[in-house]
Parts: C-alpha cells; sequence; structure tokens
C-alpha cells in the first residue's frame, strides 16, 4: 500500500508519498506566495485537488489533524487547510485518516510532546543505523532517496 501523508499550514500543504517497503516515492508541496490567507487558501486547495486526481498510486492518506495554537486566527485558519485537504481526500475516494501530532511523535519518537530538535536527533539515529546486519560492519556506504532525504534535512554532504 501506498501511503500519502500531509501536513497543513496557513502557507502550505506538504506531502510524502510512501511506499509499502517505507521508502520515499514522492514529496510534494502545493503552496502560494500571496500575502493574505483569504487569497492564498483557494490558490493552495485549488492546485493540491487539481494534483491529487492525477496521483493514482495512494491506498490511504495521513493527515496531521490542527493543532492547538494560542492565536486564535491561526487556529480557526489552520483548520479551514486541515478540513478542506481531508474534504479533497475523501472526495477523491481516498481512505483518510487525521493524526494528532502527539499521536504520531508518541509512535516515532516515543515522546509525545517531542520538539523539533529531538526530531532531528532521532533522524540522526536512524541515518546512523545499518540497514542489515552485514551492514553493521560494513565499510561501504549505500546511498538512498531516503539517506538523502535525511542528509538534506540534518545539514550532511
Amino acid at each position: 500500500m501506498n501511503y500519502l501523508g500531509l501536513d497543513c499550514s496557513t502557507l502550505a500543504v506538504h506531502g510524502v508519498l510512501i511506499a509499502p517497503d517505507e521508502s520515499i516515492v514522492k514529496k510534494y508541496k502545493w503552496g502560494s506566495k500571496k500575502k493574505s490567507f483569504e487569497e492564498r487558501f483557494p490558490e493552495i486547495l485549488l492546485e493540491f485537488s487539481e494534483e491529487l486526481g492525477r496521483i493514482t498510486v495512494i491506498d490511504k492518506a495521513a493527515v496531521e489533524a490542527a493543532i492547538f495554537v494560542q492565536n486564535h486566527k491561526v487556529a480557526i485558519t489552520l483548520g479551514y487547510v486541515v478540513g478542506a485537504v481531508w474534504l479533497s481526500l475523501l472526495q477523491a475516494g481516498i481512505d483518510t485518516v487525521k493524526i494528532d501530532n502527539r499521536q504520531w511523535k508518541k509512535v516515532v519518537l516515543n515522546k509525545g510532546n517531542a520538539t523539533k530538535q529531538d526530531m532531528l536527533n532521532q533522524m540522526k539515529n536512524v541515518r546512523n543505523m545499518p540497514t542489515s546486519a552485514s551492514g553493521a560492519n560494513s565499510q561501504g556506504e549505500n546511498k538512498t532517496v531516503d539517506r538523502d532525504v535525511f542528509d538534506n534535512i540534518l545539514g550532511f554532504d
């Protein structure tokens, strides 16, 4: 099964399509450079919906649910984006779940209130793990797309 993971903000919707072997198939960004949310929102969602119709390999999707933020205006606009993305997925017939960010952080990092630094530290740990028992003693290095993504995020060459 191919999974599409989506993270929404008031500026863009980011997505990663993941294959059954957990490798990254493709990364997406649907965004807008318009100044106001009222101008950005339709542009982002129309672009997302149009491209969603062209992606034919999605079996399931997960959308990070709107998070609580101190600024009520941001919370409301983020809720609009998450709701519109969820509706677009449902209209496309894609089995979709909303996931609270504390839930996936608890599963992936064993810490529900993980910070960005905690996530980067975990990525460094995963990056340095051997991919097989024989790889633990291997001098050679296997470069993969996933490894390149980690390297780019972590700032490694």
